[in-house]
């Protein structure tokens, strides 16, 4: 028969082990929910917005350049830097060019870049074809910035993550020597591949050896969702590149927005 006091000792060491179990199941358990939620899709949604107003002051036009590169057209990039500490959502803008006086020789449809996140420098560009310039040729181009919603950063939201977007050119399937065909490399900050993002279109703009801006173009993913995350070697189509380009400075910002139902 046990004494008492061994008695006592089983006890105090069954109940430790049961204490201790529960507690392994409890750490685990918690682990388990911190690994799903560090893996989970972030979800994507619209952000909460006022009413639209002057983008001008939070957001500027960094920088700018055209080039003609046929008689009949022109090449135009520009860069729009935000300064603000709130995001620009559904910004508004317009390209145009203008004739030694500042008239307008030829003014683009109004367009948006979806969002545009604190510090962020996005790329905005057009590929145009215009009659003969006659006796007003283009002096200097302009980004006329319109509206926006300013939105809090919401980082616990997918269309608030940014991606380090690169650009690689390969020779195009043309006999024109100023065209190439532009791919986008896949980046692992976006194979997330959760979906709730579409692609909006995307800005590009080409620069000089000196790092100038001299031309620009838009245009989009042929192949996959480079906003969602998947990755078919996504090419940005081909494009008239300036004379006195360096494709290895080619920048471009492919906009995201949220899906559309349907």
């Amino acid at each position: 028969m046990a004494r008492p006091g061994k008695r006592r000792l089983r006890n105090v060491l069954a109940g430790a082990a049961v204490v201790a179990c529960v507690l392994l199941a409890a750490l685990g358990l918690t682990e388990l929910k911190r690994g799903a939620a560090a893996s989970a899709c972030l979800p994507a949604r619209a952000p909460t917005t006022g009413p639209a107003v002057s983008a001008e002051g939070g957001l500027v036009v960094a920088e700018q350049g055209f080039s003609k590169f046929h008689p009949w057209s022109h090449s135009l990039g520009a860069v729009v830097a935000n300064n603000s500490p709130r995001a620009a959502y559904r910004t508004r803008f317009t390209l145009r060019m203008l004739d030694a006086d500042g008239l307008p020789l030829w003014s683009g449809e109004p367009r948006e870049i979806p969002l545009i996140m604190p510090g962020q420098r996005l790329a905005v560009g057009a590929g145009v074809d215009v009659p003969a310039e006659g006796p007003f040729p283009v002096a200097r181009m302009s980004v006329e910035l319109g509206e926006t919603h300013w939105v809090a950063v919401d980082h616990g939201n997918m269309l608030f993550q940014t991606f380090d977007t690169r650009a690689q050119s390969k020779p195009a399937n043309t006999t024109n020597p100023a065209d190439t065909y532009l791919w986008l490399s896949p980046n692992g900050d976006n194979e997330s591949h959760c979906g709730g993002l579409s692609q909006k279109g995307a800005g590009i703009v080409f620069r000089g050896a000196d790092g100038a801006i001299v031309g620009g173009a838009s245009g989009g993913v042929r192949d996959g969702s480079y906003c969602a995350g998947s990755h078919f070697e996504e090419g940005l189509g081909t494009f008239a590149v300036p004379a006195g380009t360096d494709l290895t400075r080619t920048q471009v910002s492919v906009y995201c927005d949220i899906a559309e139902p349907g």
